[in-house]
C-alpha cells in the first residue's frame, strides 16, 4: 500500500535511518501505478494499469474502483456496437450519451454513424413533405447507405414513393393511349 509505505518513509526520515533509497525508489513506482490507474481513459488503457497495478501488488481494495470501471466502459462498447448495429437514432444517441467521457474505440465512429443516421432521417422526412420521387428515392438510398433501421418512417417513404409510381405508370398508359388514338383533348388532361 503506497500510503502505508509513505507514513513509514516519514517515520524513518524523522529518526533519520539510513539507506531509505529503495523504498523511497519502490515509493516512487507504486505512485505512479495509482496515478496510471486512476489517470488511465479508455479500455486498453485501464487493462494495461491494472495490468501493471497487480504486478506492483497493490491491494484489491485499491483496484476495485478500475475492476468496475473497466466492466462498465466493456459494457459500454457493447451496447454502443449494439447501437450501432441496431441503426436507430435514438438508440445510438442514448448509447453515445452513456459512453460520454469514456473514450472508448468505437466513440468517434459511432458519434459520425448518429451524424450520418440524422442526416438520412431528415431526408427522409423532408422527402415525405415534398412528396418528391426524385427525393423519396435519394432519401431511401441514404436510408439504406447508412443502415438506417426507422422502419416506419421508411416504409412511409416507400408508400408514397409506391404510389407516385402507379400514378406516374397509369399518366403513361393514359398518354400512350391518347397518343395511339390520336385524341388530342386527351393529350392535354
Amino acid at each position: 500500500d503506497p500510503e502505508a509505505l509513505r507514513i513509514a518513509l516519514q517515520m524513518a526520515r524523522e529518526v533519520r535511518l539510513p539507506d531509505l533509497e529503495k523504498a523511497e525508489v519502490l515509493l516512487t513506482k507504486l505512485d505512479t501505478v495509482v496515478s496510471q490507474l486512476e489517470s488511465a481513459k479508455g479500455i486498453e488503457a485501464l487493462r494495461t494499469a491494472l495490468r501493471a497495478a497487480h504486478e506492483a501488488r497493490l491491494p484489491a481494495k485499491m483496484l476495485e474502483n478500475a475492476v468496475g470501471q473497466l466492466g462498465t466502459r466493456e459494457a459500454t462498447q457493447e451496447a454502443l456496437e449494439q447501437a450501432m448495429e441496431a441503426g436507430c437514432v435514438p438508440l445510438l444517441a442514448a448509447a453515445l450519451q452513456s459512453a460520454a467521457g469514456m473514450h472508448l474505440p468505437l466513440q468517434a465512429a459511432a458519434e459520425q454513424l448518429l451524424v450520418d443516421l440524422r442526416g438520412a432521417q431528415t431526408l427522409l422526412l423532408a422527402a415525405v413533405a415534398k412528396g418528391l420521387m426524385c427525393d423519396l428515392v435519394a432519401a431511401l438510398d441514404a436510408a439504406a447507405s447508412t443502415n438506417l433501421k426507422e422502419e416506419e418512417l421508411i416504409q412511409k417513404v416507400r408508400s408514397k414513393l409506391s404510389r407516385l409510381r402507379d400514378a406516374q405508370q397509369k399518366a403513361q398508359q393514359q398518354l400512350r393511349a391518347a397518343a395511339l388514338a390520336r385524341h388530342p383533348a386527351e393529350l392535354q388532361a
